[in-house]
């Protein structure tokens, strides 16, 4: 999910210990879902992007993916 990518939990995870953290920033976000979230995980990602040059393009297309959701449910 944006919310543990933004917590720089996103890619493959080499060890089960960041595999399962990335897990439980997944479930949290499930949890605690709202319209609200995803507009300061978009909000967040947008930031990090204009601030940092070297994320990586996924990052975009994964906000962008989230701001989908919220059009589409």
């Amino acid at each position: 999910t944006g919310w543990a990518q933004i917590h720089g939990y996103r890619g493959s995870k080499p060890t089960s210990e960041l595999m399962k953290k990335r897990m439980e920033y997944d479930l949290w976000y499930m949890n605690n879902w709202s319209i609200w979230l995803d507009i300061y995980i978009i909000l967040k990602t947008f930031y990090y992007f204009l601030e940092n040059q070297k994320y990586k393009k996924s990052l975009i297309i994964n906000a962008i993916k989230n701001v989908e959701k919220v059009f589409t449910n």
